[in-house]
């Protein structure tokens, strides 16, 4: 465990605390939070202080996040080892079932995006000090949620409780015990005039507000509060100083910002008190997160690419490369859009304008979020092409068709495959190069189909040149850390992988056993394995020890910052060479 916690009695911890220490004396609860969870050892990922606007004005609510999900369940062990420190210095009972939950079972499962901590220092109502721990899903957690109402002794449940759709799970503990679970549920922004009797209140938010979550308690099912989650800080800080009960809150921000160094506070959430239909807009709950001073921005990205930057904007889908959706791993404030590092290889190779005329034709045509692209290097830093893919695994989309993909970008790409009608694919890519782009030659298509979906191995795909069909590929998905043992038996049967003359690690570092799924590929020529969800950090670890040098890597590195919310896939083909492997081609993946 970090040497942190060791460290009795010494005044270390987040760039928050100085902040915290200068706007007055700090209950003995918040530095006790602070030291364990604040210091660099477990590197929080992003410093939430929040206010409460009531009766009186409670500020000594603190909340860390750590993103689980990009730096891997290792941390989630340590934050929940910490968790438990802290409940022991505070004097707060946690069960030994919880206990389990948070330090070992939650950080393994993968449906955890974040592991968040907080402590209110001096609660209201003479409740002493509260501990809280969070877990953020990015996916259906229902047994997850379970698990943890079982262990915190919650029998019954609010009618109309959906437990698939929980977003967030709270639990919070006092000198009592469990004092309440909280489940928080993102709403449709469309559902609020219905659901909120006062809404016409509300409406001058709206433009501003990137997202809606709905708060439900558990032991006390009367209390529930309405979360709006803005796209703009200046906007919720305008509306808040127009509220005399709320303004003080902002001015506790600001106290706390002239004992900081290089950043400030700004609010970016409030919480609405409900009460029955209504929201109470005087009895709230104010978000500040610490952020760089304004012009103490990452720098700009060196890049080569002559056209606009796209940021991330409310609303944007991020996706896997089987354009499965995922939650951002970091806040979206100056993020871009994966998109421009495609843009960027195109720059290049000196193909920027039709690279980009292809991505806005696909965009206009097909809609925003539905095409997933590929970047090929061949080691060390030659580009080799760039690949299109187009899912629609139940065959639902009518406007979806290689017929209607190839009219759609004839103004910028001939795609030369004649696709029999009755193929029944569930994906299909079109691969294309310099020479396509610039010269006009015709692409090839390859169609992926699946003979038996709940069988692995039966996923196969052909190429499609002119009216000729051969077989690409065969695959199979796998998790790295369950399905181990099926996936070692897929490599192990390839003949580009011997096990006994080449370590399983000169193939698969440790650093990428925390992905989000593995798929193993027979191809012609080569044996391929594709990783899923990697970090940021991964990523350019992944291309450095798959021999990939020069500009991408180099211009990823440098656009880190910016980049830091998404997850990346890469592809890696391999053969048998003197004894060991080579790899010869690595694919990046992002959408748009």
């Amino acid at each position: 465990m970090s040497a942190l916690l060791e460290r009795e009695g010494k005044a270390v911890g987040s760039p928050l605390l100085s902040g915290l220490r200068a706007a007055g004396p700090v209950p003995a609860a918040v530095e006790t939070f602070d030291r364990l969870f604040g210091g660099p050892e477990l590197g929080c990922d992003d410093f939430e202080h929040s206010m409460h606007a009531g009766a009186q004005l409670d500020v000594w609510r603190l909340t860390y996040y750590f993103d689980v999900a990009r730096r891997g369940d290792r941390l989630g062990h340590d934050v929940g080892r910490a968790f438990v420190r802290l409940c022991a210095e505070l004097g707060v009972p946690l069960n030994a079932a919880l206990e389990q939950l948070f330090t070992v079972k939650l950080p393994r499962r993968e449906e955890v995006l974040q592991v968040v901590t907080g402590v209110d220092g001096d609660a209201a109502g003479g409740r002493g000090a509260v501990a809280k721990y969070y877990a953020v899903f990015r996916r259906d957690a229902e047994a997850s949620v379970r698990e943890v109402l079982e262990a915190a002794a919650i029998d019954a449940l609010p009618p109309n409780v959906d437990l698939s759709r929980v977003y967030i799970l709270g639990v919070e503990l006092d000198r009592t015990g469990v004092a309440d679970v909280k489940l928080y549920y993102q709403l449709e922004r469309e559902r609020l005039p219905r659901v909120v009797a006062n809404f016409a209140e509300l409406a001058p938010l709206m433009a501003s507000t990137r997202s809606v979550v709905f708060q439900q308690c558990l032991k006390a099912p009367q209390k529930r509060q309405l979360y709006l989650h803005f796209d703009s800080h200046r906007a919720l800080g305008a509306w808040v100083e127009q509220r005399p009960a709320l303004k003080p809150m902002l001015a506790r921000g600001a106290e706390v910002s002239r004992g900081l160094t290089g950043a400030e506070l700004q609010p970016w959430i409030i919480a609405f008190r409900m009460s029955g239909p209504r929201v109470e807009l005087d009895r709230s709950n104010l978000y500040f997160h610490l952020r760089p001073v304004p012009g103490a921005q990452a720098p700009a990205v060196k890049r080569q690419a002559q056209g606009p930057l796209e940021w991330m904007q409310r609303g944007d889908v991020v996706t896997d490369y089987t354009l499965v959706p995922y939650q951002p791993v970091a806040q979206l404030d100056g993020k871009l859009r994966s998109v421009n590092a495609l843009a960027e290889t195109f720059a290049f190779e000196g193909v920027e304008p039709e690279g980009r005329a292809l991505i806005e034709l696909l965009r206009t045509g097909l809609g925003p979020f539905r095409t997933v692209w590929g970047v090929k290097v061949k080691p060390p830093a030659q580009v080799a092409g760039w690949e299109l893919y187009f899912y629609d695994q139940q065959r639902v989309h009518a406007d979806l068709s290689v017929e209607q993909v190839k009219q759609l970008v004839a103004p910028a790409l001939t795609i030369g495959a004649d696709v029999p009608p009755d193929v029944p694919w569930h994906m299909f890519s079109v691969e294309l190069g310099v020479p396509h782009l610039r010269e006009r030659k015709p692409a090839a298509v390859d169609l992926y189909v699946s003979n038996n979906p709940f069988v692995k191995g039966t996923d196969r795909s052909y190429k499609v040149t002119g009216s000729t069909m051969e077989l690409e590929n065969v695959y199979s998905f796998h998790h790295p850390q369950t399905d181990v043992d099926e996936w070692l038996y897929r490599l192990s049967r390839g003949v580009h992988w011997d096990s006994k003359r080449v370590p399983l690690s000169a193939l698969v570092p440790p650093e990428l056993f925390s992905v989000g799924h593995l798929c193993v590929a027979n191809k012609r020529r080569a044996d391929a394995l594709y990783f899923s969800r990697l970090t940021h950090g991964q990523l350019l670890f992944a291309l450095k020890f798959y021999g990939v040098s020069g500009a991408l890597p180099e211009y990823l590195a440098a656009a880190g910052p910016r980049f830091e919310h998404l997850l990346w896939d890469i592809g890696v083909d391999f053969v048998a060479r003197e004894g060991g492997v080579q790899f010869t081609k690595v694919g990046v993946y992002g959408s748009f």
